[in-house]
């Protein structure tokens, strides 16, 4: 995220979870990514086309015209890359937001505080059954 918010601009993101587009299963988060090396400037989002020539035709007018229009189907959204911060691609509203706290306190690091991720066990399976026939340890079970 940061090499592409350094010197390129993300043109278009178009979300592709859950679309019938691909001849298998896909298990990671399926995207169509725009990427240029040019300036930054405003990001086109689209969210879950229809798989059909049609839409994908007017999509592809869309994320490539001169100027979008909501109402089928595609945003443009501002400052959507910020170093190596997560992209938000799903409202420029909550964008906005995030962007105005991030301008206005510290981080939590800088405010003094620790974020921690808890106790590690490794204990990565939930044994669920009759409390008297579960083969662990008495002290790690929990009623």
């Amino acid at each position: 995220r940061a090499f592409v918010a350094s010197g390129f601009h993300l043109r278009a993101y178009v979300d592709m979870v859950n679309t019938p587009a691909f001849h298998a299963d896909v298990v990671a988060y399926p995207a169509i990514t725009i990427i240029a090396r040019e300036a930054a400037g405003l990001t086109r989002i689209a969210h879950r086309p229809e798989i059909d020539q049609d839409t994908l035709t007017r999509l592809a007018a869309e994320l490539t015209g001169p100027s979008p229009d909501p109402a089928r189907g595609v945003r443009e959204i501002a400052r959507v890359t910020a170093g190596a911060e997560p992209w938000i691609l799903e409202s420029s509203d909550q964008l906005a937001l995030v962007r105005r706290l991030e301008a206005s306190f510290p981080t939590i690091e800088e405010a003094g505080c620790k974020v921690g991720i808890g106790v590690a066990t490794g204990a990565d399976k939930a044994f669920i059954g009759r409390f008297d026939a579960l083969d662990v340890e008495e002290d790690r079970k929990l009623p």
